[in-house]
């Protein structure tokens, strides 16, 4: 209703995605997630600081062993489009494997760093 372009939604439109969604509708929880999962993709992506030799990640206080290069970036991306907050804790082991060499919780903290670096960017932007 409050998004310009988009049709109106009713409460009992909202009332029956509620009871849906609490139904434990796994479809539409999926469904949602990868949505969600996919707006933060977007946002990372439109965000994304300008590349400087090959390593978007400059961050040296300990936390992460090493830089994260574009190519881990996307490979993280993927991962977690492929593996749904649904699975609760075990979506951060199977990212992390599929991720190689990276352990799940430097893959948290990448996740971590990039929103907080988003909400930074769109704080600055509406200053």
């Amino acid at each position: 209703q409050h998004v310009p372009g988009s049709e109106p939604i009713t409460g009992k439109d909202v009332l029956k995605m509620a009871k849906q969604f609490s139904s434990n509708d796994v479809s539409l929880k999926k469904d949602t997630t990868s949505h969600v999962t996919a707006q933060f993709v977007n946002k990372i992506n439109a965000h994304t600081a300008p590349v400087k030799d090959n390593v978007i990640s400059t961050r040296s206080d300990g936390d992460l062993p090493k830089a994260w290069s574009p190519e881990e970036q996307k490979k993280l991306e993927e991962a977690m489009r492929q593996f749904p907050a649904s699975l609760g804790s075990d979506r951060w082991t199977k990212i992390a494997e599929v991720m190689g060499d990276r352990t799940k919780k430097e893959c948290i903290l990448r996740v971590k760093e990039v929103v907080a670096l988003l909400k930074q960017q769109k704080q600055g932007a509406s200053s």
